[in-house]
């Protein structure tokens, strides 16, 4: 047995204890929050402000044991929201690819290059690199390799 000191607490155990029943309390709140909001796990850990693994072990893990009515409600919705998940998947990339529609008809995007009709290529006498020239249909100035 542990010896406590003059205080009245030990060393471990006393902390331990508090630990143990700020999980408890903790698995309790989470289920609360969950079975009050229909929430999904991900966002009552946004809320709660820790981990998805965290907030999932306190659901199936401790919450069965400490509190067995709300467990089935919350297990409840969490099956239904894991049945639901590829719909929201799938609203989700829908709406982003609308957003995406949306700012880019926003704004004026230039138009691409027109694309080479020949390409002319030879090797220069001083370096004996390689040399491309684009031949474009409309030259629009000099280019560095106008030397052909």
């Amino acid at each position: 047995m542990r010896k406590h000191n003059r205080t009245g607490h030990c060393s471990g155990c006393c902390a331990a204890q508090a630990r143990a029943q700020a999980l408890d309390d903790r698995a309790v709140a989470l289920g609360t929050y969950i079975a009050e909001h229909g929430a999904t796990v991900r966002s009552t850990a946004k809320a709660f402000g820790i981990s998805k693994s965290t907030v999932h072990k306190d659901i199936s893990v401790r919450l069965p044991v400490l509190h067995a009515g709300l467990y089935e409600r919350v297990r409840e919705i969490t099956e239904k929201n894991k049945q639901e998940r590829h719909i929201r998947g799938g609203l989700a990339t829908k709406r982003k690819y609308e957003r995406q529609r949306i700012s880019a008809a926003g704004r004026d995007r230039p138009s691409a290059p027109p694309r080479p009709q020949s390409v002319l290529c030879k090797t220069d006498q001083i370096s004996g690199r390689f040399l491309c020239k684009w031949a474009y249909p409309k030259k629009t100035g000099l280019s560095p390799l106008d030397k052909f």
